[in-house]
């Protein structure tokens, strides 16, 4: 299961589908969902307390990787990824509390 679709990842960044198309985004969902099952250490389920989190992070992560593709919107790409990185860490060392 994957942890976003392409609409969360539209509507959390605003990605336009002249930036990536739906094809390029759900490539990227794939390889977003492996970077973070890669820093937090595991496969997340949707009945955990954090998966919310878990999926803004993927969604963050891949508008990340369409934005650093395009010219002008590196601002937005660098958002993301800082974003994305912030809550993957916190996740990771435990310092957002479970509910």
């Amino acid at each position: 299961m994957a942890y976003t679709t392409v609409d969360r990842v539209r509507n959390v960044s605003g990605l336009t589908e002249s930036e990536a198309d739906d094809l390029k985004v759900e490539e990227l969902i794939a390889y977003a969902d492996s970077i973070v099952e890669t820093v937090t250490g595991k496969t997340w389920s949707s009945s955990e307390p954090e998966f919310p989190q878990i999926q803004l992070a993927s969604s963050l992560l891949v508008a990340w990787l369409c934005y650093r593709g395009l010219v002008g919107v590196e601002d937005k790409a660098e958002r993301c990824r800082r974003e994305a990185l912030a809550i993957l860490e916190a996740l990771r060392s435990g310092a957002l509390l479970r509910v």
